[in-house]
């Protein structure tokens, strides 16, 4: 299973849902608070767990690999988290923040990625060519998303109360966009969908006739369903071939399943350290932030189907250079695969009880 097929196939629609169904009156009161947390929060994410790879693992990686697990493992997915939110009925603000969080550092976590994996595959670099891929995969990949919304809106004036083809406009932009500027500019694919959705919620749901708007929403939660479902199936069956073909790995390192464990710890630490960090610039924010949000925010930080799917591109090149032997890329899909495992059995199951002696679950008079 082509690791790059499961992010083109299944990615677009996961990010064109979420951030199409976001309100956008409050994505632009949370909208400083998603940058810190997607921005500077992914730096020290990244920075913090290659440090405590590099420096308390035993597997001999050089500072780049380990910088670059550290940035893979910087994308959440708190999936699991936003529903739990929304049937308790919690604050909407702080379902906000998490899922726009999750939403944007997609893209910063996944334009690091690619930075660090072109200097551990050999790429030489000066500042020059490094703020030039660094301003083409972000700016311009903006660009091309408003480039499309523009186009398709336009384009959506023309249509009269026809939700098949509104829809199916929207599903042909969304993988067009994506794979214009993923594979023909070599710019980031994710940012452009998550600008095309953001675009679409900002100034195209007038653009959407009669029952259509309705009928949108209800298509693209059924297809992020179902992505989100195959994208964690596949990847297991990737997993587990992986396991089972190289189970040497894991049966000659004995202490891989303990170093796991501590990698966990070291996830949950680093989410600690961003949020802690970041507190008083979020406090000050959006709507704010409090103690009890900042404990759910660091509890949701859960990951899933962007790190998956990059371990298992790190996975296929192991061995193309020097700077990647072969048993870094088993060691990458198992240590990731094992967070997301870990993370979801754990932290996801357990946010109910933090929400609740928390008292974060109980609805207000108003509700």
């Amino acid at each position: 299973i082509d690791p790059d097929l499961l992010l083109a196939v299944f990615l677009p629609a996961l990010l064109f849902e979420s951030s199409f169904s976001m309100e956008i009156h409050q994505i632009k009161r949370c909208i400083m608070q998603m940058f810190l947390l997607a921005g500077p929060g992914v730096l020290i994410s990244t920075f913090f767990l290659g440090a405590a790879v590099k420096l308390a693992f035993p597997y001999g990686w050089d500072w780049k690999t380990s910088l670059l697990f550290g940035g893979l493992l910087s994308a959440t997915d708190p999936v699991a988290v936003v529903a739990l939110l929304r049937e308790l009925g919690a604050s909407k603000k702080l379902s906000t923040i998490i899922e726009g969080e999750s939403l944007m550092n997609d893209g910063t976590a996944i334009v690091v990625y690619q930075l660090l994996y072109r200097m551990v595959t050999g790429w030489r670099f000066n500042w020059g060519t490094l703020i030039k891929f660094l301003s083409q995969v972000s700016l311009g990949a903006i660009g091309i998303g408003l480039a499309f919304g523009i186009a398709s809106v336009l384009w959506l004036g023309f249509i009269f109360n026809d939700t098949v083809i509104e829809i199916t406009l929207t599903l042909a932009v969304s993988y067009i966009a994506f794979f214009t500027s993923q594979d023909g500019l070599d710019m980031s694919g994710v940012l452009t969908v998550m600008t095309l959705g953001i675009f679409y919620s900002a100034f195209a749901r007038t653009a959407f006739k009669g029952e259509s708007q309705q009928s949108l929403h209800h298509f693209w939660e059924m297809v992020a369903y179902i992505a989100n479902t195959l994208i964690f199936i596949l990847s297991g069956v990737v997993i587990a071939e992986s396991f089972f073909s190289s189970g040497n790995i894991y049966t000659t390192r004995a202490n891989s399943w303990g170093y796991l464990l501590l990698l966990y710890l070291f996830v949950q630490v680093s989410r600690v350290v961003v949020v802690c960090a970041l507190f008083p610039l979020l406090k000050y924010f959006g709507y704010g932030l409090d103690w009890k949000d900042a404990v759910i925010l660091i509890w949701s930080g859960l990951r899933g189907a962007v790190a998956l799917s990059l371990s298992l591109t790190v996975k296929r090149s192991s061995g193309k250079s020097l700077y990647n032997p072969d048993t870094a890329g088993d060691l990458f899909v198992f240590l990731t695969g094992g967070i997301v495992f870990l993370t979801l059995i754990i932290n996801g199951s357990t946010t109910q009880f933090v929400l609740q002696s928390l008292k974060m679950d109980k609805l207000s008079s108003a509700k």
